[in-house]
């Protein structure tokens, strides 16, 4: 899009230096999505900023309501496009992480079908109407009501180089403790916008299905300082005060029971491989089984609600061996510091 052209997309018709709003609607389905585009006077990226994939995240979603209010034209180069609630259908339902209309996880169903159910239809509407008018992607997130996490963020990493360098960069402008490597190109928003050609990233701020204006402030701030890397705000753009950790293996254990379950760490501790996470116990409180760390590492997230369905998420951890996987690491990690530090005894500064 040339920049003196209008954005329009349905009711949207937004010139340089407008800004406006609308509800975003998608044939046969119960999303309507509110959804905020300011023009900014002098030509940038477009970025899209989207939250509510998962309709009780809550930080996102206030932080994205909270950007679109506060976000002037005259504050701004380029275009920020924000939809600040995705699945409006599910956040009227109560449902958690599926929509109300199918049952489906928004964030597993990308690319979609145009001709499938509710959630595989927008899905599909995002990849045909939204992708092609954005140059960047980020996709804010939370923990659901049973979830507890680091303020983390993912970035691309099964796409192509460019897209993958272009997302490493955005996710170092972010004010969390380390940065998560994606393998997966599919299924996701973010992963799905890196497969059409769209660098972008995951943030995770926030959990058990609550929020509080300290990590919607700072949600805020991270979308700002990555809108100045990409030149879209005036400023220095911010550099990282120390070396962020790059995770780029992780395990994701499931529950391998139905019953109450008893976490021993949190997230941010580090386990060593075989040691003892936590206990499922049967309604009596009798022992079902005893689950272990996989492998050394820090724990991103973990299910922190006494229910625990076998199958789910249980818990996950990084690897904070990173002397094995040097290898692995693209060039555009690799360069971008002397060498890169393991995460195990250092002492971040972070702020969250």
């Amino acid at each position: 899009m040339n920049h003196q052209d209008p954005f329009v997309l349905q009711d949207f018709n937004v010139a340089p230096g407008e800004k406006q709003r609308a509800v975003l609607t998608v044939a046969d389905c119960p999303f309507r999505m509110p959804a905020t585009v300011i023009r900014g006077v002098q030509p940038g990226p477009t970025l899209l900023v989207t939250a509510g994939v998962h309709n009780m995240e809550f930080v996102g979603i206030n932080a994205a309501i909270q950007l679109a209010n506060d976000t002037r034209p005259e504050d701004i180069a380029g275009t920020l496009f924000v939809i600040s609630l995705i699945n409006t259908d599910g956040f009227e339902h109560r449902t958690m992480s599926v929509t109300h209309a199918d049952g489906k996880n928004l964030n597993r169903v990308f690319p979609g079908d145009a001709n499938g159910t509710a959630s595989e239809r927008l899905a599909a509407w995002f990849v045909a109407e939204i992708f092609p008018r954005v140059d960047r992607v980020i996709d804010l997130h939370a923990g659901d009501n049973y979830e507890k996490l680091l303020p983390l963020v993912f970035f691309q990493g099964a796409h192509d180089e460019a897209v993958m360098a272009a997302s490493y960069e955005m996710a170092r402008a972010a004010n969390t403790r380390c940065l998560i490597r994606s393998h997966v190109a599919h299924g996701g928003l973010y992963s799905e916008a890196g497969s059409c050609g769209v660098p972008g990233l995951i943030l995770e701020r926030g959990c058990l299905s609550q929020w509080t204006q300290e990590e919607v402030d700072a949600d805020v701030a991270d979308v700002q300082n990555i809108m100045a890397v990409l030149g879209m705000r005036p400023g220095i753009a911010p550099k990282p005060h120390y070396h962020k950790p790059v995770i780029t293996h992780a395990t994701y254990a499931e529950a391998p029971h139905t019953g109450c379950w008893y976490p021993i760490y949190q997230p941010g501790e580090y386990v060593i491989e075989g040691e003892i996470v936590g206990e499922i116990r049967d309604y009596f409180g009798d022992l079902i089984c005893v689950c272990t760390a996989d492998m050394d590492g820090i724990i991103l997230y973990e299910t922190q609600s006494l229910n625990i369905i076998a199958g789910d998420p249980m818990i996950a951890i990084g690897c904070t061996h990173f002397d094995a996987h040097q290898a692995d690491l693209p060039a555009y990690i690799t360069e971008t510091y002397d060498h890169v530090h393991p995460l195990v005894g250092i002492d971040t500064e972070f702020d969250v």
